[in-house]
């Protein structure tokens, strides 16, 4: 069967904790109804009812959903917001299966003898249970070898002695001749020179550093230039002095490029008693979308609002 990938962060999002109880059930009911329909995240708009009887709720939700961001409204019904940036298409699992499927008959058809039984040389049903791991386990091993004739074993001598094991070789590579330390292996990236300057200045003023690799290749999709990377760059100064983002709730990089968080509104941050929160030294400014920022970031946002980012 195929599986369905949840982000371990989900009830933390901002756009889920708003949401009600009936709400959030549907949305796991619906990624589990489209994993297994291998519907690439479509959910038709006879299948709405059908759906929400799965958690037992009301129908009536589905507007929080779309209200939300979660669902997207098509002709046929509902899709689920960036369901195929994290799960696999229908066409992707039904190819993995017929793959499947014909490398086992082709073992099958190496293993099995003139009787018909499998050959004693099989592979070991563990090992083999671990490459099939997209079927069904109940087809994944052969049947063990027949133990009808026992092979005897000899007599250990007990004059001998065990041979010493062998000594084990350090983890490290061992210096080039000349001496020196072992120069490290630098990590693989996927970006050019000139991307990867860009992303590097602004992953250094993103708050959260977790799961570079994925931010990266996100980069590489969107390509932004030297103008549009300014506007990501003023675009985190914004949000750091947000709600959200002042409050611990950061997306991680690879997801605010995925789904272009940019281009959410910013939440103001709660004022108190005193002068509202922010982070320069110059006087505060409220920015249409009514953000409160300082007056040099919005000098930044300012000049750079009327581009458009790649993949908009």
């Amino acid at each position: 069967m195929p599986w369905i990938r949840l982000d371990d962060q989900f009830f933390a999002n901002p756009k889920v904790v708003e949401l009600g109880k009936d709400a959030k059930l549907v949305y796991l009911a619906a990624l589990t109804y489209c994993g297994s329909q291998l519907t690439d995240g479509v959910i038709k708009a006879g299948a709405v009812r059908m759906v929400a009887a799965m958690v037992d709720a009301e129908r009536e939700c589905v507007a929080e959903l779309v209200d939300a961001g979660l669902w997207e409204v098509i002709p046929e019904g509902y899709r689920i917001h960036d369901y195929l940036i994290y799960n696999p298409s229908g066409e992707q699992v039904k190819a993995d299966r017929a793959n499947n499927a014909k490398r086992q008959q082709e073992w099958r058809e190496r293993n099995r003898g003139e009787t018909g039984q499998f050959k004693d040389d099989v592979t070991p049903p563990a090992t083999n249970a671990k490459r099939n791991a997209v079927t069904n386990t109940s087809h994944n091993t052969a049947p063990y070898p027949s133990r009808t004739h026992p092979v005897p074993l000899p007599d250990p001598d007990p004059t001998e002695t065990p041979p010493d094991p062998p000594a084990r070789q350090p983890d490290t590579a061992s210096p080039p001749s000349g001496g020196g330390k072992v120069r490290a292996v630098p990590k693989p990236t996927t970006l050019n020179r000139a991307q990867q300057e860009r992303f590097d200045r602004w992953y250094a003023e993103y708050p959260v550093k977790q799961h570079r690799p994925d931010a990266e290749r996100a980069w590489k999709r969107i390509d932004p230039d030297a103008e549009r990377t300014e506007v990501l760059i003023a675009d985190v100064a914004a949000r750091k002095l947000g709600r959200k983002w002042s409050e611990g709730y950061v997306d991680y990089p690879a997801k605010y490029l995925n789904q272009r968080v940019w281009g959410d509104d910013i939440e103001p941050v709660r004022l108190g008693r005193g002068q509202p929160r922010h982070g320069d030294n110059d006087d505060p400014v409220m920015l249409e979308n009514g953000a409160t920022v300082s007056a040099h970031t919005a000098r930044i946002v300012n000049k750079y609002s009327n581009l458009k980012l790649g993949g908009e």
